[in-house]
């Protein structure tokens, strides 16, 4: 069924067709399906379709706090997808928690930077991120270096390092704003 429901999907008006055999898989004890018709939405160029089926498939995933920020995340770009930034955000944000559960925060904080250069919200990006904490901490710095205040940046960069000085993505990032300024300290 759903190799057909796939089929159907390249066919234009065919989309009720489509929800009906992920409707009856989920009835038929797949809930799983769920998650299933909005990926298959996203991942055919849907994302306007999907838009109605991503409350349902949150639900069915809230239990697992790993699908929850893989949802998000697809959300976010879908919603990316149709220039609907502020939806893109939001589904973002509210993947918050889920992401500190799973360990994922960094798959959102890197799509938190992506929509926020897309849409000329580094500095607001900024603010919200000097609010979430150390764990955050890198990607601010980022934001700040990108924003030019690279001042800033280098001192919450030293901040992330004397925390974790073996980080060598943050050691890299010190280097070259040091190497850029003349600056060997």
């Amino acid at each position: 069924q759903r190799e057909l429901a796939a089929s159907l999907l390249e066919e234009p008006g065919r989309l009720s067709e489509v929800r009906a055999i992920y409707a009856e898989l989920v009835r038929g004890g797949s809930p799983a399906a769920q998650t299933e018709l909005v990926r298959l939405l996203a991942a055919r160029g849907h994302c306007e379709d999907a838009r109605a089926d991503f409350p349902g498939a949150m639900r069915a995933v809230a239990s697992d706090a790993s699908a929850t920020v893989g949802l998000a995340l697809l959300r976010a770009q879908c919603e990316r997808n149709l220039r609907a930034f502020g939806e893109a955000h939001d589904a973002l944000v509210a993947a918050w928690p889920a992401a500190l559960r799973a360990g994922r925060v960094v798959e959102v904080l890197d799509a938190m930077v992506a929509l926020a250069r897309e849409t000329d919200g580094l500095e607001a990006l900024e603010q919200e991120l000097a609010g979430r904490g150390a764990i955050a901490s890198l990607h601010r710095g980022i934001v700040l270096e990108e924003l030019g205040r690279e001042e800033e940046a280098l001192a919450v960069l030293r901040e992330v390092l004397r925390r974790s000085p073996r980080d060598a993505e943050t050691r890299q990032r010190v280097a070259h704003l040091l190497a850029r300024n003349g600056r060997l300290d």
